[in-house]
């Protein structure tokens, strides 16, 4: 059986950890995986991780016919990109994202495939507005697969079919305790007596880093100084934002106080010396990044949206802020910034909460299952 996950990016995002995971689980049950990306960066840490374990990979830059404006150029590309598909002969594909969500789910028909999984991964779906895909879309059906609750109604209303027929898939939650974690590594970023703060995400608009940032800086202007902030993530997807955030840091002098790492494949050991995590973002589906932290120890800060009342216990609730509120997220942060008793406190909630999501085996049963209906 041979599987093709479509993914944006080589990167180290949530998608990206939880497509090694997958890739991973179901080779050792059998299954010829490849993954493939639709765009190149000049940071791809995951491709290095895929081929170590001996997982295929590929790239598919031209599924970009969609943005072509005249019709027939359109046209001409899709039957060029199915061609292409069908040379490789695989079964199944499992695409992750809007542009191969949308071109694999009109399209895996055409291609030879027997099964298109497609995998939604947000709180907040709209529906495409590419009328003609959608057309095939609903006459092929792929299988819908979500990671949390709250979106399986949303997504239902929005591709027009009932909860029935999407199915509703954990992500892997890979406990630190099974990995080798090295604490000296990233020691340097913290003096004694600091708390890290850490925030996890590739810099994308929604992900709101500004707010963060900025949040932070009133911080140290109320003389909360024993801190430091640490982005993590990649800035090729957005690069204006990054220097939006890089010309802030530098024109209030806080070069020493917020560090941008870029992308790093081993987020485990940051973690262990790390004190607070953050999490900004307008929609998620399952936030992977708030079960890392939850697996560290770490209490955490976060947006207040469905996904991360889902994926998180009651007594984090109160520490989850509007959206792009900086006012609000600087007190959440400030709350646990000055109470060590309560930080203490969701160090052990959160470890308890997250270990019941530390069930790769089963998670990876129910991706054969579909794989093999």
């Amino acid at each position: 059986m041979k599987l093709l996950i479509v993914i944006p990016y080589f990167t180290f995002g949530g998608i990206e950890k939880q497509v090694f995971l997958i890739s991973k689980g179901l080779q050792k049950k059998g299954i010829d995986v490849s993954v493939f990306a639709t765009n190149r960066t000049n940071q791809e840490p995951l491709k290095d991780v895929l081929l170590k374990n001996n997982i295929n990979i590929g790239y598919l830059e031209s599924i970009y016919f969609v943005k072509l404006k005249k019709p027939i150029k359109r046209v001409l590309g899709w039957i060029k990109f199915i061609l292409l598909i069908r040379s490789y002969n695989f079964d199944v594909v499992m695409p992750f994202t809007n542009h191969p969500c949308l071109v694999f789910a009109s399209s895996w028909r055409f291609m030879g495939l027997s099964q298109c999984l497609y995998q939604y991964r947000g709180g907040s779906p709209k529906k495409d507005s590419y009328k003609y895909f959608w057309k095939f879309e609903k006459k092929f059906r792929p299988q819908y697969i979500v990671n949390s609750k709250h979106a399986i109604a949303k997504l239902a209303i929005v591709k027009e079919t009932n909860n029935n027929n999407i199915h509703f898939i954990r992500n892997i939650s890979q406990p630190i305790s099974a990995v080798v974690v090295n604490k000296e590594k990233y020691g340097f970023l913290k003096k004694e007596g600091e708390l890290l703060l850490v925030k996890i995400a590739n810099f994308f608009p929604q992900k709101d880093h500004l707010t963060i940032v900025k949040a932070f800086k009133f911080l140290l202007d109320e003389g909360i100084n024993d801190i430091k902030l640490v982005l993590v993530g990649n800035f090729h997807h957005s690069k204006s934002l990054h220097k939006e955030i890089v010309d802030y840091i530098n024109r209030h002098n806080l070069t020493d106080k917020i560090i941008l790492l870029g992308s790093i494949n081993d987020t485990f050991n940051l973690l262990t010396i790390s004190d607070i995590g953050i999490l900004s973002t307008e929609s998620e589906g399952c936030p992977n990044v708030l079960l890392e932290y939850m697996d560290a120890g770490l209490p955490f800060v976060a947006s207040m949206i469905d996904a991360n009342k889902e994926f998180s216990p009651v007594e984090q609730h109160e520490f989850l802020f509007e959206y792009r509120n900086v006012e609000s997220a600087k007190n959440k942060l400030k709350d646990l910034i000055v109470s060590s008793k309560k930080r203490e406190a969701l160090k052990s909630i959160n470890k308890t909460f997250v270990s019941s999501f530390e069930k790769s085996e089963s998670v990876i049963r129910e991706y054969l299952a579909l794989i093999r209906k």
